[in-house]
């Protein structure tokens, strides 16, 4: 009788604690109290005690687990499953919240509490549809960035190769005879064409030969120099000498 008086009044000092703000400090005497609670009614309201000290404390994960414990204890316990379906439409895990709501409204259908808000989470997953696991949601990031935006076209860079294209070309083409080895020339040799028509006269060769002259050369004529040298006198001797006698006829000398 001692211990149960001595855990009642824990328990009334817990609430004063609670009521003032000091939501901390009840929660550790609420947790002393569900140490050494027997029976399952007290630990059902222990449990809901420190789950409104864990709301307090912004603790929702916590609180959530405190309104599960309740529900093992008691599945049909209208406050832990109102108390959780808050806490996870806080932390956004609107299913599960839908869930809990569902069961609210077989316990009691006529409450218009739970179909307003019943509505309200339906209307919440028809906008914006939580993936399943966070697994997903992970997965749908990485492929939204990997995506590129839209309006900006993608650049493909060609990348020169380090040998010219001639020699590309003997690489990949099938070889049938032996293998030469060919060292890559930088500048490409100009094939030379013969001209299929006679280039133009220029200069000297322009201008008309006359009759019985065709075979002069008239392009030396641009330069006059001094031709004469010892070896045109040495030919003007070797060539043979005539001699010519001048004769007058019919003509008289005139005194």
């Amino acid at each position: 009788m001692a211990g149960a008086a001595a855990g009642a009044e824990a328990v009334e000092r817990a609430h004063g604690l609670y009521r003032g703000g000091r939501h901390r400090e009840a929660l550790e005497l609420y947790s002393a109290a569900l140490a050494a609670a027997r029976g399952p009614a007290q630990r059902i309201a222990l449990h809901s005690n420190r789950a409104a000290c864990y709301l307090k404390l912004h603790d929702f994960h916590k609180a959530a687990q405190e309104c599960t414990s309740v529900l093992e204890l008691d599945t049909e316990h209208a406050g832990a499953l109102m108390l959780r379906a808050q806490t996870l439409v806080t932390l956004k895990d609107y299913q599960s919240a839908l869930f809990d709501v569902n069961r609210l409204i077989e316990i009691n259908p006529s409450y218009e509490v739970y179909q307003n808000l019943q509505a309200r989470l339906k209307t919440q997953l028809s906008l914006a549809p939580i993936p399943e696991c966070e697994e997903e949601s992970l997965c749908l990031e990485e492929e939204k960035e990997e995506l590129p935006p839209k309006g900006q076209k993608t650049q493909t860079s060609i990348a020169k190769p380090d040998k010219p294209a001639t020699e590309l070309a003997l690489m990949n083409k099938p070889s049938t005879g032996p293998i030469l080895d060919r060292k890559p020339t930088t500048e490409p040799q100009k094939a030379e064409v013969p001209s299929a028509l006679p280039s133009k006269p220029q200069g000297w060769e322009a201008i008309p030969k006359p009759k019985g002259h065709s075979g002069l050369d008239y392009s030396k004529w641009d330069k006059v120099e001094d031709d004469s040298s010892e070896d045109d006198d040495d030919e003007e001797d070797e060539l043979p000498q005539y001699k010519f006698k001048v004769r007058t006829v019919g003509v008289r000398s005139v005194k």
